[in-house]
């Protein structure tokens, strides 16, 4: 089956949880949260990349309107991010960062990886939502592991930042953080999970890792000569 009808099909069989959660942060007067950050993959350039690449941030800096409270379909919700592009026009450090890996590790930067964040609710700027958001989400909208089942990707890079761990943890349970070289784990980590490709890292969010700036690139480089091969 198609990447893309594959996970249309799963987004469509989690509204019923979606609409549970919409419910549940109504009945608390929870409103400050946008999303959800729902995946488009171009997949003939994923397929035929050198490696399937996800890249993961952390959440989304406001993600135009609530879509699915507000009565936009699925289809609606993937066109958003096709049309977006994967930050193309954007001028932002996370998306310099993630377009120098792909370019790195796959030679070409052109569409062909896939990106993600660790939470797909955000607020109407920077930040995570209220803890209410993030807690109904892992119990009713945690699409994560499916979509790693469907993509099935060879590296992940999750450039989120040691202070997200916890929240990828309750989305993937068995996850275990592990050294990476000889960098504290709050720096860098390589992640394991069941639902993970061997090839997972963990690293500093480029707004974080930009301030020391050769530092970050020199760890960078050599995520991308383990995965480069």
């Amino acid at each position: 089956m198609p990447l893309n009808s594959a996970l249309r099909i799963l987004y469509a069989s989690a509204l019923p949880g979606l609409s549970q959660m919409y419910a549940s942060l109504d009945s608390e007067g929870v409103t400050d949260y946008v999303g959800p950050l729902l995946i488009h993959c171009w997949e003939d350039r994923y397929l035929a990349s050198r490696h399937r690449l996800m890249i993961f941030g952390q959440e989304t800096y406001g993600w135009y309107e609530d879509y699915m409270r507000t009565g936009k379909d699925v289809d609606e919700c993937l066109k958003q991010y096709e049309d977006f592009r994967l930050g193309e026009g954007y001028s932002s450090l996370f998306w310099q960062y993630a377009h120098l890996l792909n370019e790195k590790i796959n030679g070409k930067d052109d569409l062909n990886f896939v990106w993600a964040n660790v939470n797909r609710f955000g607020v109407d700027g920077a930040g995570k939502p209220d803890q209410r958001v993030l807690d109904n989400e892992v119990r009713y909208f945690n699409v994560l592991p499916s979509e790693l089942e469907i993509l099935k990707p060879d590296i992940c890079i999750f450039l989120s930042g040691p202070s997200y761990d916890g929240d990828l943890a309750r989305k993937l349970p068995d996850l275990k953080i592990l050294p990476f070289q000889d960098y504290p784990l709050n720096e860098a980590a390589r992640l394991q999970s069941s639902h993970l490709p061997f090839h997972s890292y963990r690293t500093y969010h480029p707004g974080y890792g930009n301030r020391y700036k050769d530092w970050y690139l020199e760890l960078l480089d050599k995520i991308v000569s383990l995965v480069s091969y």
